[in-house]
């Protein structure tokens, strides 16, 4: 089974190459939010928050709210996020 996945990167959706190098960038959140929502499941990657630098967590909060999937939320650290 394939699992699509947003990576949110900056505020933004994001595409890396080799997961470095941006390929694509998006801020229409409600496009992408349209698109992915005949998934029933779908992973959130928060990209900054992987990397240290910061997080999306005001961004993750919205998609949540509105994709109506299953989620897998991503984080890169070991502190528990409970607000989603």
């Amino acid at each position: 089974m394939l699992i699509p996945s947003i990576d949110l990167m900056g505020g933004t959706i994001v595409q890396l190459v080799q997961g470095e190098q941006k390929a694509l960038e998006f801020d229409n959140l409600d496009y992408w939010i349209e698109r992915f929502s005949k998934y029933p499941i779908v992973q959130l990657i928060d990209l900054d928050a992987a990397r240290g630098a910061g997080d999306n967590r005001s961004l993750v909060k919205l998609i949540v709210g509105q994709l109506n999937a299953r989620l897998a939320v991503a984080f890169a650290t070991l502190k528990p996020h409970r607000n989603f």
